[in-house]
Order: structure tokens, then C-alpha cells, then sequence
């Protein structure tokens, strides 16, 4: 009889990438933003047909043409392998998206993305604010929300109504954030600051964007946006704690203080919540509690800790600490 043994390690060799770039004219970013969307979904097409085949792909590739047309920097390994999304089941393509003056461009999973990118941003008289290369840690998104011209209304109920509207049952701040970096923000202090700050990780970079500018337009207000990545064991948000002005309606954890006879049952449906990781796994068979979610209204966390209760655990719904 022979017996052969495996040692293998995994390996997490792939972040997110984020690069912002600012232009003078709002017309100026959402062009340079049509035209990247459209040469790197084109060029995600490309690669995704030739990576699925395992095959020698043919240039020239879109980016290839458009590198060419704008008298850019070419290369042969530019938007393939290390750098392009090279990953089954991702997103074939970065997401593509302009708010005001600012252009952004993301991807959660891969080595890189091209630095054709950054220098077309340039060769449209755009500069490059920030590029995130590789981050392994939550994208943490600060949101300025100025007054425009026509941004009459009155600070203090202004304030209010957008609280409000970011923390409602479908707001961004409810329905699509990480909740490893939970959100905080701040009012302004007069003249020459902003009406609120905002910051914030999103689970879905676009969505989250997308839904922040939309409920600013509402209110006639501009977005000035910044970008970092979150240092581990850390708050990135502390510099805007405690939240001013405080929310309305208090927010809940959802604690699980064991598995049950049927612990399958709950992982399963923990998962569309979000996956344990193993010192979570460790910590409950070691009768220590781990928060299941975080930041939920009180009718979302009961709601999730009566379907664990069903499947088993034993939960409590604890009023959130972080404000």
C-alpha cells in the first residue's frame, strides 16, 4: 500500500485596484469616463474569450488601438495576466464611473490594471489624485457634500434630511456597506467646509457611489470625493466619531453565542449575510460569542436573529456600540 501526502498553502496574491483622476470640467470626466468604459469592457471581452480558451490571444487588442490613437505608452504585457483581471467568476472588466469633476475606476479583484489608465487621464489635461494599486484591506471612501449655487436650504434641516436619507432601509449606509469599517460622519463648521462629511466602505464600490451622488443631486449639492485603503486593527473613521447629527433610530449587532446541534445549517445561513472565518469558527467552538452582523435596524437584526434561532443558535440582538 502506498500513502501519499500533500502540503500545500493558499495563497491570496490579488486586491483591489482603485486609481481617481480630476478634471476641470464636469463634461471634460464624464467623457474621459465613456471612454475608458467603453475600451475596457471591449478589451475585458477580448481577454475573457482568449483566457477562458487558454489560448495565445490576437493582437492587437482593443487597448492596443486605443493605446495607439491617443499616442499612448504601449507594451506587450499591458491588460494581460498580472495586469488585468485574470480570475473565473469575476468581473471581466473594471467598473467605470464619473461624479462631478472626478473620474473613478475600480476593480476588487486582481493584480493590476493598466497604467494606460492614469496616462490617458493626463493626455485628457486630467490628474491623477490617487491610485490604490493591489490593497488588500476595505476601500474607505470619504464624501464631501458641498453647496452648489442653488443650495438655498436651510443647514440644520438640510443635515437632518440627509442623514436621513443615507441611513433609510434601502439608503447606502443600510444596504450596502462593509461592516468591518462602519460609517460615521460629521457636519461642517461654517465657511470654507463642506456641509457634511461622510466616510464610509462599500461592499460594491459603484453601487455605493452611485447611490450617495444621487441622493446629494437631490438636495442640490456636489460631491468631492477621497479615497484610501483601511490600515488593519484600526478605525479608519475615528477622526469622524462621534456622528453629528446622531441618527434617528438606533442601530443593532446580531450576536451569536453558539451554533446549535445543527451548526451546517446556520453557516448556511450566515453566508448570505457573510462566510466565518476560521478564528470565528474557533472562537464558538470555544463558547466565545462573534458579532454575525453589525449596524442592521432593530426589524432587520430580529428578523436575521429569528431564522438563526430556527436553524439552531443561540443569539442575542445587542444595541450597536459604535455611534
Amino acid at each position: 500500500m502506498k500513502i501519499h501526502v500533500w502540503n500545500a498553502f493558499a495563497s491570496n496574491n490579488s486586491g483591489s485596484y482603485t486609481i481617481v483622476g480630476r478634471f476641470e470640467k464636469e463634461e471634460l470626466a464624464a467623457q474621459a469616463a465613456a471612454e475608458l468604459k467603453e475600451v475596457l469592457d471591449a478589451h475585458g471581452v477580448w481577454w475573457e474569450k482568449a483566457y477562458s480558451a487558454m489560448k495565445e490571444h490576437e493582437r492587437p487588442s482593443p487597448l492596443d488601438v486605443f493605446i495607439q490613437k491617443h499616442g499612448l505608452t504601449g507594451g506587450e504585457n499591458i491588460g494581460v495576466w498580472d495586469d488585468w483581471p485574470s480570475f473565473s467568476g469575476r468581473k471581466p472588466a473594471p467598473d467605470v464611473w464619473a461624479i462631478g469633476h472626478q473620474v473613478f475606476v475600480h476593480h476588487d479583484f486582481t493584480i493590476s490594471l493598466p497604467r494606460t489608465i492614469g496616462e490617458f487621464i493626463y493626455a485628457r489635461e486630467g490628474r491623477v489624485e490617487t491610485e490604490l494599486d493591489h490593497a488588500h484591506h476595505p476601500i474607505v471612501s470619504i464624501f464631501e457634500f458641498w453647496k452648489g449655487e442653488h443650495g438655498q436650504e436651510e443647514t440644520e434641516k438640510l443635515l437632518a434630511a440627509l442623514v436621513d436619507e443615507l441611513n433609510a432601509e434601502d439608503g447606502p449606509l443600510v444596504t450596502g456597506i462593509d461592516w468591518n469599517v462602519l460609517p460615521a460622519w460629521k457636519a461642517g463648521h461654517g465657511f470654507g467646509e463642506p456641509v457634511l462629511r461622510m466616510g464610509a466602505a462599500f461592499e460594491d464600490l459603484p453601487a455605493g457611489f452611485t447611490a450617495v451622488e444621487r441622493i446629494a443631486r437631490g438636495h442640490n449639492l456636489y460631491l468631492a470625493v477621497k479615497v484610501f485603503e483601511a490600515w488593519p486593527d484600526a478605525d479608519p473613521l475615528a477622526f469622524l466619531r462621534p456622528s453629528q447629527p446622531p441618527l434617528k433610530r438606533e442601530r443593532f449587532d446580531v450576536w451569536l453565542t453558539a451554533l446549535g446541534d445543527k451548526p451546517e445549517d446556520v453557516k448556511r445561513l450566515l453566508r448570505d449575510q457573510r462566510p466565518l472565518t476560521y478564528e470565528e469558527v474557533c472562537a464558538l467552538q470555544g463558547a466565545e460569542p462573534i458579532a454575525a452582523c453589525k449596524w442592521r435596524l432593530r426589524g432587520k437584526a430580529e428578523e436575521l436573529a429569528s431564522q438563526l434561532r430556527q436553524a439552531g443558535a443561540s443569539v442575542e440582538v445587542r444595541p450597536s456600540t459604535v455611534t
